[in-house]
């Protein structure tokens, strides 16, 4: 079961907040009219399973790990930590290239790290945004001209829910990949677009994005993605409804892309 490290937390008597959220420590400092924020961000294991997420207990911050300030005129004793999928798309390369032959699909499930949103007072100011790693950056598109800046990634690619480890800094994503050309589909990269997607909270399966499914069409048409309504069917059990998309879906939630920039 999961310990959520989200939600809104009262600093009257500590006047400080440490946690752990996989490689990222974190505390944020309440003085005098300001907030502190230290951090640091370590390498990540990207097969470990956080069974227990723990806070950091009396953790020492030295300087380098200071950050940023923030003052304000009003003094409110809360903060409030808050789960968001990436401000970019991700561009996720699979470990093992490959196929999917002809007329044929697969869902695989592809995770992507979280940022995590600082916020303050009843309302939730929103200070700043921490990204739990610091992804690397890439480009995606068919030339220099014509693409977008994203992240880089890998994955594993798993085909079952059962084989997901269980980490609390990252959301998966079920894709599924329809080849309804004559050729086989030699998946080498996924162009997966995490600013349209809603984040979940499921019980006992940690947090999940809602579903896509990317569709490579006969000889030179466009490629489809569509981002599936609601929580994901594959774990739709429970699920809570965490954050909004940081981009809004057009065309009845069907993005229409070039294929070599949705997958090659």
């Amino acid at each position: 079961m999961i310990t959520a490290w989200w939600g809104t937390y009262d600093l009257s008597d500590k006047g400080s907040l440490q946690k752990q959220i996989g490689p990222l420590l974190i505390e944020v400092k309440q003085l005098k009219n300001e907030w502190c924020i230290y951090y640091e961000q370590q390498n990540e294991l990207l097969d470990a399973i956080e069974e227990n997420q723990p806070e950091v207990i009396d953790f020492s911050f030295d300087e380098d790990m200071f950050k940023e300030r923030y003052v304000l005129d009003e003094f409110p004793p809360k903060v409030t930590l808050i789960p968001a999928l990436a401000d970019r798309p991700f561009v996720t390369r699979p470990s093992t290239p490959f196929y999917i032959p002809s007329r044929q699909s697969v869902v695989i499930y592809v995770s992507t790290p979280l940022w995590v949103k600082i916020g303050v007072g009843e309302e939730d100011f929103q200070l700043t945004e921490i990204p739990t790693i610091r992804p690397s950056d890439s480009w995606f598109g068919p030339n220099t001209i014509r693409g977008e800046l994203c992240y880089a990634s890998r994955t594993k690619a798993r085909l079952s829910v059962d084989e997901l480890p269980k980490r609390y800094h990252r959301a998966i994503t079920p894709i599924e990949i329809i080849n309804k050309d004559d050729s086989h589909l030699l998946l080498e990269k996924i162009n997966l677009p995490v600013p349209y997607l809603h984040l979940y909270e499921i019980a006992g399966k940690y947090l999940w994005t809602q579903g896509v499914r990317m569709v490579r069409k006969e000889e030179d048409e466009p490629a489809l993605l569509e981002i599936l309504k609601g929580p994901p069917s594959q774990a739709a059990d429970g699920a809570v409804f965490l954050s909004e998309s940081r981009k809004e879906t057009v065309e009845d939630n069907i993005i229409k892309i070039i294929s070599s920039s949705l997958f090659s």
